[in-house]
């Protein structure tokens, strides 16, 4: 459902875009809840950043919000929203002429994701190292098609995804936060990766440092969770490839509890 935009959607001609020919822009996913989006701070942030990084002037982020406020009576408890900003739509060629955005605004019912553990394979296809769009939720989704379509060949609910260098960077779709001796660790995100909203909310609840690390570092770990910004974080109980896994609980409750209270404040 299109909740609203900064053009005219009902004109063919707005959709030829350079989201759509070059993927010129960033989005952001967010959950919405009691008429609230908890982690809007966090979600704006990394989206003003992504906006910088790519010389592109800011939303009208009143208009998002008056129209996020409007959220109709079958969306208003619980959905999805989707808010994707991208260059004003230009004469053909690489080469941006302006700094101007326009932006659109999607929404979804929520679904609540209903397993309570995860079982992970390895991905084969692997990132490509690329600084200048680390960490940012850009249009550019090509590397996580290609690895999540390998989900259709497997068994398993996600896929861990590595870097050229053999490290672990995350899955198909989630951050991943190991623990060992009580201190939260995360893949080091800066050659490639997605710096996730609900990652970024962890780190101000919890000291969690950024390290480097492979797959068979994962048997040491005393726990190991992955993390978005819809479902929050939830225990991984198996690798395949890997004879065991930490499964521990202690952390994963605690983060739990502050993530639930966060949804139903």
């Amino acid at each position: 459902m299109i909740l609203g935009a900064s053009f005219a959607t009902s004109d063919p001609e707005q959709w030829l875009n350079r989201a759509l020919f070059y993927g010129d822009g960033i989005f952001e996913t967010m959950r919405f809840a009691g008429g609230q989006i908890p982690l809007f701070k966090w979600h704006q942030q990394r989206m003003n950043g992504g906006l910088e990084r790519l010389h592109l002037d800011q939303p009208d982020w009143p208009a998002i919000i008056t129209v996020i406020g409007q959220m109709p009576k079958e969306l208003v408890s619980s959905a999805v929203i989707k808010l994707v900003v991208f260059r004003k739509t230009q004469h053909r060629g690489y080469q941006p002429a302006t700094q101007m955005s326009e932006w659109l605004l999607l929404a979804e019912p929520f679904a609540p994701d209903q397993k309570t553990t995860y079982t992970l394979g390895v991905a084969t296809g692997r990132l490509a190292d690329q600084p200048m769009l680390a960490g940012m939720k850009h249009l550019n989704r090509l590397e996580q098609v290609m690895v999540a379509d390998e989900l259709n060949d497997q068994d398993v609910d996600d896929l861990l995804v590595l870097n050229q260098q053999g490290n672990v960077i995350e899955t198909t779709r989630q951050n991943l936060v190991v623990v060992k001796d009580g201190q939260l660790l995360t893949p080091d995100l800066s050659l490639c990766g997605v710096r996730g909203v609900a990652l970024e909310w962890l780190k101000s609840q919890y000291n969690v440092r950024e390290t480097s690390f492979e797959i068979n570092d994962m048997l040491r770990f005393d726990e190991v969770l992955l993390g978005n910004s819809l479902h929050g974080f939830r225990p991984v109980s198996q690798i395949k490839g890997l004879d065991s896994i930490g499964t521990a609980r202690q952390v994963h409750g605690k983060i739990s509890d502050l993530w639930n209270r966060l949804f139903k404040a």
